[in-house]
């Protein structure tokens, strides 16, 4: 129980450390739902390499929000890039 609430408020601190950037350009930033990569936001499955794809894809096009939708996503070790928005 505690390591679900641990890996719960990990994931909480990343979302509000990414809110703050800004995403580069005037366009319109294409949004990468985590859902759509496979994410199950049940409290019980881990999630991990679902975000982490979703944070690739979105690097690898240089840019867009991942956007974490309602539930409780569990997930371990998430590496971030630079200049991307978590919301």
């Amino acid at each position: 129980m505690f390591r679900k609430i641990q890996v719960v408020s990990s994931v909480a601190l990343v979302i509000f450390l990414l809110t703050s950037l800004p995403v580069s350009g005037s366009r319109t930033a294409v949004k990468y739902i985590i859902t759509k990569f496979g994410a199950i936001g049940d409290g019980k499955t881990s999630n991990t390499v679902n975000i982490q794809n979703a944070i690739n894809e979105c690097f690898k096009n240089k840019g867009g929000v991942v956007v974490v939708p309602s539930g409780r996503f569990i997930a371990g070790a998430i590496f971030l890039k630079q200049g991307k928005t978590l919301s």
